[in-house]
């Protein structure tokens, strides 16, 4: 038999019958034993012989070694993207330059080509697979695309490789959900709220962490800004750039507003005020549940004193191609949906 794909190379390699859960369990063997040395699952010319080898190798001869795909590589998704700008915002979702605070869950690092791209994205769009390598570069190029900035050192007539942190495939099928059919249909949406009368405001956070750098946390938050006001396109966002998901929101930001922490419109300060002084009805728009707080009575409080917000929006993507819409009415009426916001869960990195 031909191995396809990792999961069945592994199965290969230790001996075992090909099927989901002995995956699995090779997997976790695999990675137990071998990620510590750096090293990767791949073959040299017969795919039916799995060998071991240092991933810095690998890479370093793509003629000898080849890594095998994984499954989930191999399936179209019933939905795929049919425009280039659906294919643009999917490299730019998928593809990026790598990124250690990234969590593993979510992205695994890679050293790849604009060819290797190229392969994976002719998977999961119409059209494309006949499109030749120097084209789709070329349209990297105009657009351009995240993860161009990553380029390595390379010798001469070799590929060009980019370092990047690039999204595990088993969440592809979301985010080419959200392409095609989310932002417009939530757009669309937001669009007739504001037409009602409503103003979206988003707003952001990231938790003490002093592993973090200054660098590093202004970054992040740029990007959650960014994702904020294009993808729910918010007329102000406002950014605390260091607290706590359980402080209190009055408390927030009130010692420590210095110039160079601000983003967006303001802190969470500005943000009260600015909620205080509206006279429209508001959508305040966050990015997880912990990107608001994780105080469910200081929420209540919040949602009572502030009565212009009519609607929390939480956007879930990418781990759902989703946008849950809350009322306030109902936050404050239904314990269950108030403690949602009451997650005991691992936080999701809002920045994607």
């Amino acid at each position: 038999m031909v191995l396809t794909s990792r999961e069945q190379a592994l199965c290969t390699y230790y001996m075992l019958d090909f099927n989901e859960e002995n995956a699995q369990q090779a997997a976790i063997l695999f990675k137990n034993e071998h990620k510590a040395n750096d090293e990767e699952l791949c073959y040299v010319g017969d795919s039916r012989v799995p060998v071991v080898a240092k991933k810095s190798r690998v890479l370093a001869s793509p003629t000898i070694f080849t890594l095998y795909p994984h499954s989930q590589q191999q399936k179209v998704p019933a939905v795929t993207l049919r425009s280039p700008q659906e294919v643009k915002a999917f490299v730019n979702m998928v593809y990026l330059p790598f990124d250690e605070l990234l969590e593993d869950e979510l992205y695994e690092e890679m050293r790849v080509t604009t060819g290797w791209i190229h392969e994976s994205v002719a998977l999961v769009s119409t059209g494309f697979a006949s499109t030749t390598k120097s084209s789709f570069a070329s349209m990297m190029g105009r657009l351009p695309a995240a993860y161009l900035t990553a380029a390595e050192p390379r010798s001469k007539n070799a590929p060009v490789r980019y370092h990047l942190s690039v999204l595990r495939t088993k969440y592809h099928a979301c985010i080419i959900d959200r392409i095609t059919k989310l932002d417009k249909h939530y757009q669309d949406h937001i669009s007739d709220k504001k037409d009602e009368g409503y103003e979206i405001v988003g707003y952001c956070r990231k938790s003490v962490d002093k592993t973090i750098t200054y660098a590093d946390r202004r970054r992040l938050l740029e990007r959650m800004v960014e994702k904020l006001k294009s993808r729910s396109m918010a007329s102000k966002v406002f950014v605390s750039f260091e607290s706590q998901a359980h402080t209190e929101l009055a408390s927030r930001d009130k010692n420590a507003r210095s110039s160079r922490n601000q983003l967006g419109d303001g802190d969470t300060q500005s943000m009260l005020t600015a909620l205080k002084d509206s006279t429209n009805p508001i959508i305040l728009v966050i990015l997880d549940y912990a990107g608001l707080t994780t105080n469910t009575p200081d929420l209540k409080n919040f949602l009572l004193e502030f009565d212009k917000v009519h609607y929390i929006y939480i956007d879930k993507t990418p781990w759902q191609a989703h946008v849950e819409m809350l009322a306030t009415e109902q936050i404050l009426r239904d314990s269950d949906i108030l403690n949602k916001f009451d997650c005991r869960s691992p936080s999701r990195p809002r920045s994607l």
